[in-house]
């Protein structure tokens, strides 16, 4: 009787052996198969990737005015539309102290103000 419990407990020891390897192959596969694509995703593509990115945080919305010019009841212009733009600056890519200080000469932005996140010029 102990030979037969010694042989069922040796064969479920090396079937549980067996699926630890089967799991630990699988395992050790699927970290192949993701550090491969990291590697093709940094090295091979990443120049691809980095020009997308840099294209991705300049953008130019053009937005119409919902309503036209608004005349009061004698036909008197009370309200024009006008151009106005808003340039916004993004602090992390603005490394470059030369250019803030440009910037703020070419909007006429007070020195106190050339580190802010919005300059506006109307």
């Amino acid at each position: 009787m102990s030979d037969l419990r010694n042989s069922q407990n040796k064969e479920i020891d090396d079937l549980v052996l067996t699926r630890i390897k089967v799991l630990a192959t699988l395992v050790a596969v699927m970290l192949s198969v993701l550090t491969v694509r990291l590697l093709f995703l940094q090295v091979v593509r990443g120049d691809a990737f980095k020009k997308m990115a840099e294209a991705n945080r300049i953008r130019v919305i053009n937005i119409t005015a919902p309503r036209g010019k608004i005349y009061d009841r004698n036909h008197e212009l009370l309200i024009n539309n006008r151009l106005a733009m808003t340039l916004t600056i993004m602090p992390k890519s603005f490394k470059n102290k030369r250019l803030i200080k440009r910037l703020s000469r070419l909007l006429h932005m007070p020195r106190s103000e050339e580190h802010t996140s919005e300059l506006q010029s109307h």
